[in-house]
């Protein structure tokens, strides 16, 4: 996937969703002498990601001078062959213009996508790839009183278990049992993935320890 990242315009928070990048995909980002500074967490999440990346300064100063930088790459990318998905990571609504001409206008169609951040044109581009998926849950929309609840939740039963196993053997597996609670929390399941875990003797015990304080249910 192409993403073309008016950097004028968005800034470093353009390049949020930046680890979600692959090998396949190209980045080019188009900037200015009064824009040119980039958080380098970003930085280093597009270089560890192995894709091509790319940049263009501008030359002139000018209205919209970036915008038709992004435009006329976008044509040779296309122009070369290109049959991918693009994305335009920008603010400026402006582009809509130029999405809709490759969409609908020209003899050759192709899907140009249009948002503010890289994160949000990966959701947009709707692929059936493992990156789209964790995409959608990071920006899936949560209730905050239902997250503090299960955060409050998890801190209880940490200490319940902490608690149980802390005068036994087993105290430095308190986390590794919390997970194994929290996938599954019906009895026999918790029973069974913690003999698997642990071995019999000792999964065993552990259950015992942490059935004695927790509601487990049947």
């Amino acid at each position: 996937m192409q993403f073309m990242i008016d950097f004028e315009n968005t800034g470093s928070a353009g390049l949020r969703g930046a680890s979600f990048l692959l090998p396949e995909d190209t980045v080019t980002i188009f900037y200015s002498e009064c824009s040119d500074k980039a958080e380098s967490g970003f930085m280093s999440d597009i270089f560890a990601s192995g894709c091509v990346c790319r940049g263009y300064k501008l030359f002139r100063a000018g209205k919209n001078s970036l915008d038709f930088y992004i435009a006329s790459e976008l044509g040779r990318i296309f122009g070369n062959g290109y049959t991918g998905k693009a994305a335009i990571v920008s603010k400026d609504q402006g582009f809509k213009g130029v999405a809709d001409f490759w969409r609908y206008c020209s003899d050759e169609k192709h899907m140009v996508i249009l948002d503010s951040t890289i994160e949000k044109c990966i959701h947009e581009a709707q692929e059936r790839n493992e990156r789209t998926y964790h995409v959608r849950q990071r920006l899936k929309r949560v209730s905050i009183e239902a997250e503090l609840s299960a955060y409050k939740e998890r801190n209880r039963m940490k200490s319940l278990i902490h608690n149980a196993l802390a005068e036994t053997e087993f105290a430095e597996t308190a986390e590794e049992v919390q997970n194994i609670i929290s996938e599954q929390p019906e009895r026999k399941i918790i029973y069974l993935n913690t003999l698997k875990r642990f071995g019999k003797r000792d999964g065993l015990k552990i259950y015992r320890s942490v059935r004695k304080v927790l509601d487990l249910k049947d």
